[in-house]
């Protein structure tokens, strides 16, 4: 197995957006019932769990989060298999194959996605207990420098998700891109491929908070603006996993080409 885990950034995300754009009406076909799990929940969290922590809000979400996987499980399919037919009859060793990608892609990616939270929500934890105390501590700076690394460390396994969704070897992919400079261009290649939608959400954010920012800083949402943004951050979140799942599993094709022993496809 080659040590080559070097990827073109640009390249992937080119070809993710290209993929979006020409597959946009399946992809939008299938978005349907994950956006709306996802708007259902989150306007749960804010009308009856107002306090909500990242992570509690995450765990009702978990439902949302189980059809954000069945979704992307489908679109690698489709971008790495040209899977877009009905599944195997039930009862066949193929059927039987493709439910145990599909199981393994969603629980990747809800375990991924609960690790990523629960480092960030233990992160911003450490923030507001140094806020509040007014000076750091050697202790609670180590913490937090341990956090980031784990998550930058831990960015590789974003991965998984969409190696399990085709049945590949996940061990062996790990053990490759197991160098510092994977996850760096991981992470460069994740920024690039939702620029464009992170500018969008924040010129909508632009467009409400100066309504609501209060004299003293702080932020003061009403109802409306609450739900609408509850609403519109469904899709939001669903078009930026899209993107980064598409980069991925284009920057894995160029890792795991054709023609090579340990190829994705």
């Amino acid at each position: 197995m080659s040590n080559n885990s070097s990827f073109n950034i640009f390249a992937s995300v080119k070809s993710a957006y290209l993929f979006v754009a020409r597959e946009k009406n399946y992809l939008l076909q299938i978005s349907l019932l994950p956006i709306g799990a996802q708007i259902a929940c989150l306007l749960f969290v804010q009308f009856q769990r107002p306090h909500a922590s990242q992570i509690e809000t995450y765990l009702w979400s978990l439902p949302a989060e189980g059809l954000f996987g069945w979704y992307l499980f489908l679109q690698t399919r489709l971008l790495l298999l040209g899977e877009k037919q009905a599944p195997p009859p039930a009862g066949t060793p193929a059927y039987a194959r493709r439910r145990r990608n599909m199981e393994a892609s969603i629980i990747a990616f809800v375990l991924f996605n609960m690790a990523f939270i629960a480092a960030t929500d233990a992160w911003l934890t450490i923030q507001e207990h140094l806020q509040d105390k007014g000076q750091a501590d050697s202790t609670s700076i180590m913490i937090q420098l341990l956090i980031v690394g784990a998550i930058f460390w831990g960015a590789r396994f974003g991965i998984v998700p969409i190696l399990a969704a085709v049945g590949h070897p996940i061990g062996a992919v790990l053990k490759k891109t197991w160098g510092a400079m994977f996850s760096l261009r991981l992470i460069g290649l994740l920024f690039l491929s939702v620029l464009p939608v992170t500018l969008l959400s924040n010129i909508i954010l632009i467009a409400i908070l100066p309504h609501a920012l209060l004299p003293d800083g702080s932020i003061h949402l009403t109802t409306q603006q609450q739900t609408f943004l509850s609403v519109i951050d469904a899709p939001i979140s669903l078009l930026s996993w899209t993107l980064m799942s598409a980069s991925m599993a284009y920057a894995l094709k160029q890792i795991l080409g054709k023609g090579r022993r340990d190829r994705i496809v």
